[in-house]
């Protein structure tokens, strides 16, 4: 049994994220400014019957390596295969973003799509990609990953994106915009994105998640008790997004449920035997992914 002892961390959708760069360089962090989800409408082509399965995330520019980056301004709306698109920064440097499949029923090659700053768009741009099989969406969410590399081919940052299930796109009424279409979200790191016709949130998602999984940096377990109970202290380190649950595991019992996590502190119960105890901790991040497992031993003795 596991309990906690301090108020839990609230979720903060502010996001700052250190990202994959090339070695002995200092990480960059990659925002996207504005992403949304651009769903293609089924209700705009010849025949609205067919279901619609394309889907574009769109941003204004991307920030990383210490510059803001942007295509050059089209005369008119290009799409181009490959998943890449050529980038200038502010400082006037040249970079590449390619984007991959990682996982998910897509097709390939993805697509880029950008908008002259005369569409109705504004000028956005960012991958265009077709499900191949949008019953699969729901089982396997798509990801992609993110990497600008500069013209000297080192990579710059990186990271990935998702595309998931959303039950009320998918189930969308026949009078919505969003009826008959792909059926699913744009998700930059552990935060949705709007849609191209929903308002614009107080606070936007921007950074892109990492690959790197949260790691437990310390534990701390008293080495003997005559209590049931022991105080754990647990500090961890999120890998780009904010260490979400934690959960605990005495001896050759089960693991306690997932609970959220909180100061650090914990009560554990080892039960009653006099024995040494084995307690093994891991951690969660808000994206899903695990630490490694870590174990400290308590000698339990009669008072």
């Amino acid at each position: 049994m596991l309990v906690r002892r301090a108020a839990l961390v609230a979720s903060a959708l502010a996001l700052v994220l250190a990202l994959a760069s090339p070695a002995g360089a200092a990480p960059s962090a990659m925002r996207l400014d504005d992403p949304i989800t651009d769903n293609y409408k089924a209700s705009y082509n010849a025949d609205p019957s067919v279901p619609e399965s394309r889907t574009w995330l769109s941003m204004r520019s991307v920030t990383a390596a210490g510059t803001t980056w942007r295509p050059a301004d089209p005369s008119s709306i290009v799409v181009t295969s490959g998943g890449a698109i050529a980038l200038h920064g502010d400082d006037g440097r040249a970079a590449t973003l390619r984007a991959q499949l990682a996982d998910g029923s897509f097709t390939s090659p993805l697509l880029m799509r950008s908008d002259p700053t005369t569409a109705e768009s504004g000028g956005r741009w960012g991958p265009l990609v077709t499900l191949a099989d949008r019953s699969a969406l729901r089982a396997t969410p798509g990801r992609f990953t993110f990497a600008l590399i500069a013209a000297d081919g080192s990579q710059l940052a990186g990271g990935n994106v998702t595309y998931r299930y959303d039950a009320a796109l998918a189930g969308a009424a026949s009078s919505s915009i969003e009826y008959n279409g792909p059926g699913g979200r744009w998700w930059v790191g552990y935060s949705r994105t709007r849609t191209n016709w929903e308002a614009t949130p107080a606070t936007l998602p921007s950074v892109l998640a990492s690959d790197a999984r949260p790691r437990i940096t310390s534990v701390s377990i008293a080495a003997r008790t005559a209590s049931r109970w022991v105080t754990m202290r647990v500090r961890s380190r999120g890998a780009g997004a904010r260490i979400a649950s934690l959960r605990v595991r005495v001896d050759s019992g089960r693991w306690t449920r997932w609970i959220a996590a909180g100061s650090g502190t914990y009560r554990v119960h080892v039960g009653a035997r006099s024995r040494r105890h084995t307690v093994r901790v891991q951690v969660r991040d808000a994206t899903g992914r695990s630490s490694t497992v870590v174990a400290r031993s308590v000698a339990m003795f009669a008072a």
